[in-house]
């Protein structure tokens, strides 16, 4: 499934002066997942796919999944060293 992209959306928002996190936190509402928000920063922003997830993961509006991703990792990084 591709995601969508709400780039349009967003710089609309950008443009009409809302903050970055503003825009973000209005694309998550609205249903927007943290990678359709990713491909919505790169084309509303113009920038590359590093800075977009940068944008994005800095965010405080995607601050709650950032956590629960950590978490996960650091279990399955804490799985591999114990089943090695």
């Amino acid at each position: 499934m591709q995601p969508r992209n709400f780039g349009s959306e967003l710089r609309r928002r950008l443009e009409e002066g809302a903050s970055l996190d503003t825009g973000l936190g209005e694309l998550r509402t609205s249903g927007a997942s943290i990678m359709e928000s990713i491909v919505s920063v790169r084309s509303a922003r113009h920038c590359d796919l590093a800075e977009a997830k940068r944008l994005v993961h800095l965010s405080p509006v995607w601050a709650d999944v950032m956590a629960q991703n950590e978490k996960l990792h650091e279990e399955l990084e804490r799985f591999g060293r114990d089943d090695a």
